[in-house]
């Protein structure tokens, strides 16, 4: 009682108002110590309803935070398991999907907190932590295993140490910032993040003009197809006007057209002559969504790489017969392969 006999009555209360606090917080600790012991080296291991799949980091993540809650417990926790959700949530920008980071289940839980139990607490916060791993896992490396596609894959990919990523992430208080530091940072990862960006806004507005079958489409022809021609080239940005109202025919496969089929035509590996024949209408006819779900196979691609490419290299696009030779940032050599 000496000890106290210097502290101001205000400072008295506040220890006293804390005490439950405390003791509800080192509760929940504790509930969480035996919950994640049990997690050691046992995978499929559920929690609301959901499956964990970082069921071996996750006890070393919380041994190393000494059990401490990190989403839950408090209004600062909490926050951050919000500002992780809203991060989840923009899973598909990268090529993902959010349903793979427990998304629903978390939303509902965090939507919850206020009436939880200190079981449903303890799950949510078993959620939120795997869904950051594997979140995180998926950012640096990938979906799948690359081998698992390309059998004689041998490119290494990008190692962190994830659990000191999120512990770090967690001690910076940026959340956001610190996981797009996980992205490839290869101006063709970027450029396909905004391809597909656009993409799926065209296909939320309808897609693309859809341009009917039919014999071969030249130029100079006349023809009641080219009008839909132009607007979906229009939608698409190859083509940037159109001839002026009062002296053209809207049916008209004219200069500007052409002009714009070509720059189509060899931007999808097509022999740009011109002619809208039977593979160009058939690339033509392929849907924002499909194209969509195309850029977000090649993002998935790009996270299979390792950090450096090395300077110089050579890539060889398969599909398109191409090869380049690159050093300092730019392209020394192209050539048909």
């Amino acid at each position: 009682m000496k000890q106290l006999a210097g502290w101001s009555l205000g400072v008295l209360l506040s220890l006293v108002a804390a005490a439950p606090v405390w003791a509800a917080s080192r509760e929940l600790g504790e509930a969480l110590r035996v919950r994640v012991e049990r997690l050691s080296g046992v995978g499929g291991v559920i929690a609301e309803g959901e499956s964990l799949y970082a069921s071996q980091g996750l006890p070393r993540f919380y041994l190393e935070g000494g059990f401490e809650p990190v989403w839950v417990g408090s209004a600062t926790a909490l926050e951050r398991g919000r500002s992780l959700l809203r991060i989840l949530g923009a899973a598909e920008s990268e090529g993902l999907r959010p349903s793979d980071y427990h998304l629903d289940a978390i939303g509902s839980g965090l939507g919850a907190v206020a009436s939880a139990g200190q079981a449903e607490l303890v799950d949510l916060e078993l959620l939120l932590t795997d869904a950051a791993l594997v979140y995180a896992s998926h950012l640096l490396g990938g979906r799948l295993d690359p081998v698992s596609v390309e059998p004689e894959w041998t490119l290494g990919r990008r190692q962190v140490d994830l659990i000191s990523f999120l512990h770090d992430a967690l001690e910076s208080g940026r959340l956001e910032e610190e996981f797009e530091q996980l992205l490839p940072r290869y101006p063709g990862y970027q450029g396909l993040r905004r391809a597909l960006a656009e993409l799926r806004t065209t296909a939320a507005a309808g897609g693309w003009t859809e341009v009917p079958g039919g014999p071969p489409l030249r130029p100079g022809e006349s023809d009641p197809r080219v009008p839909a021609l132009r607007g979906r080239l229009l939608t698409g940005g190859d083509l940037t006007r159109v001839p002026h109202a009062e002296d053209a025919n809207p049916e008209l496969y004219d200069p500007l057209l052409e002009t714009a089929v070509r720059r189509f035509q060899e931007r999808h590996g097509l022999d740009p002559d011109g002619v809208v024949g039977e593979r160009t209408l058939g690339a033509l006819a392929i849907s924002a969504g499909d194209r969509a779900d195309q850029v977000a196979v090649n993002l998935e691609r790009w996270r299979w790489l390792p950090l450096d490419l090395g300077d110089p290299h050579i890539r060889v696009n398969l599909a398109g017969f191409d090869l380049q030779a690159r050093g300092a940032g730019r392209v020394d050599l192209d050539l048909r392969v």
